[in-house]
């Protein structure tokens, strides 16, 4: 709502935004799977008491530019219950490497989807910790970088959810 948005609407107009192809509960499909493409997801936990949302996306990056293929968006969902739906789909896109977000609840998705996943395909930080650290370093140099590819055009979102976050996201967000 205020005048200080992170990403310029010039170039989120760029975006080739486009309705999903299938839609299966809380998931959006924007392409098939393929056996040879290699898939990479990130994750953020919300409490599943159904504010906060828990998102999913899932990149294609065998593509000249890396694209968003799928995303997935649920305030009701469990921590725990989180991990299943991460396991069940990542399993599809060939076995596909992500990550977490540890704050909060995370840790309850992650110690659940070490269980039922191999570790191998979960993002660890040069500590070995599982998941990713959102803190005030990490969150504006992710948010910064995701500009960067927006605005060079080094990205494909075709989310209407995703880019319409995107045109609400404030600078002051920034501050974990």
């Amino acid at each position: 709502t205020s005048g200080n948005k992170l990403f310029d609407e010039n170039y989120l107009s760029k975006l080739n935004i486009k309705p999903p192809i299938k839609q299966e509960n809380e998931w959006n499909y924007y392409e098939e799977h393929k056996i040879d493409h290699q898939y990479r997801w990130g994750c953020d936990v919300g409490e599943g008491i159904g504010k906060d949302h828990s998102t999913i996306v899932l990149w294609d990056l065998t593509t000249l530019k890396p694209k968003v293929v799928a995303d997935y968006k649920n305030n009701k969902i469990a921590p725990d219950l989180l991990a299943q739906e991460i396991k069940n789909w990542a399993t599809k896109y060939n076995y596909a490497f992500g990550a977490v977000e540890r704050n909060n609840h995370g840790f309850t998705t992650i110690s659940k989807l070490r269980e039922i996943y191999p570790e191998k395909l979960i993002y660890q930080d040069e500590k070995e910790r599982f998941g990713w650290q959102t803190n005030l370093v990490s969150k504006p140099k992710m948010m910064f970088d995701l500009n960067t590819a927006v605005n060079n055009e080094l990205v494909d979102i075709p989310s209407q959810g995703i880019v319409s976050e995107m045109r609400r996201y404030d600078k002051e967000s920034l501050r974990v």
